[in-house]
């Protein structure tokens, strides 16, 4: 694809022009000591790392110019719109505390994404309030294999969200770092997308290693209306991991690669 506005982000949240390549063989291929360029007489080729694409896969070339191979074989989703979570109604009695690990969730209520106040596209519906706070627990077995994480958010009208007590994303609420009361509304109007045919806002989690852990974490949501006469839906989750290693092949493999705009051809080292 050479005109990638939106349709596929790299590790990084880019959007790179991307070259799709096809095993139609019946074994694996080799790719190392193949070269990719755009430019046949005065380009500098690419060249691959040693991959092999497997019979009858597919495999993702993205033309980003970053030359790193740190890509994952598939996404795994670890929250997923629908999931059941704690949450509370904003009030003064929730503590600090309430986005770390360790904190206890007794007594608060306990349902499946989206949350709202009822809009018809709400499968949990709350009492009318300007915020809530909401928490879900997930294991991770091995913080090693995972390359990259996403967080996608859907949302009325802003949010601040932590994982481990680390804030992770943050929009409409607040600066980065702040606390927010139970009190304080959304600074701007924002409009749920997901039921309109829209698609949620995806985060990229750079430094996943140093705000998760082997065992189990927290995801923490606080999400606030803009003003009082703006009570609707609050939020629906998607929060996945993507592997570096893995034989499932659930997506294509890719790689980020090359300086070129757009890499269309293939050649073989010289030897």
């Amino acid at each position: 694809m050479s005109k990638n506005v939106s349709a596929l982000a790299d590790n990084e949240g880019s959007t790179p022009d991307w070259i799709e390549f096809y095993n139609a063989d019946t074994s694996e291929i080799q790719l190392n000591g193949f070269l990719l360029t755009d430019n046949l007489k005065n380009g500098e080729p690419w060249l691959f790392p040693e991959v092999v694409i497997k019979a009858k896969s597919f495999m993702l070339v993205n033309a980003s110019s970053s030359d790193s191979d740190l890509f994952p074989r598939y996404w795994e989703t670890v929250i997923n719109w629908g999931d059941t979570w704690k949450y509370s109604i904003g009030n003064s009695g929730i503590p600090a505390e309430w986005k770390d690990e360790n904190f206890n969730e007794a007594g608060w209520h306990e349902g499946p994404t989206g949350i709202g106040v009822g809009d018809n596209d709400d499968r949990t519906v709350v009492v009318n309030s300007n915020s809530i706070f909401a928490r879900k627990k997930f294991f991770i077995e091995d913080i090693e294999q995972i390359v990259q994480a996403v967080f996608h958010m859907d949302y009325d009208d802003g949010f601040a969200a932590y994982i481990n007590g680390i804030e992770i994303a943050r929009v409409n609420l607040g600066n980065p770092g702040q606390d927010i009361p139970y009190n304080y509304f959304a600074t701007n109007q924002h409009e749920a997308l997901i039921y309109q045919g829209g698609k949620p806002e995806a985060f990229y989690i750079d430094n996943i290693h140093a705000i998760v852990h082997n065992g189990m974490n927290v995801l923490a949501v606080q999400v606030h209306n803009y003003s009082e006469s703006f009570k609707r839906k609050f939020f629906a989750f998607f929060f996945g991991r993507c592997y570096l290693f893995n034989e499932s092949q659930r997506e294509p493999y890719r790689f980020t690669c090359c300086s070129s705009t757009y890499a269309r051809y293939l050649l073989r080292a010289k030897t």
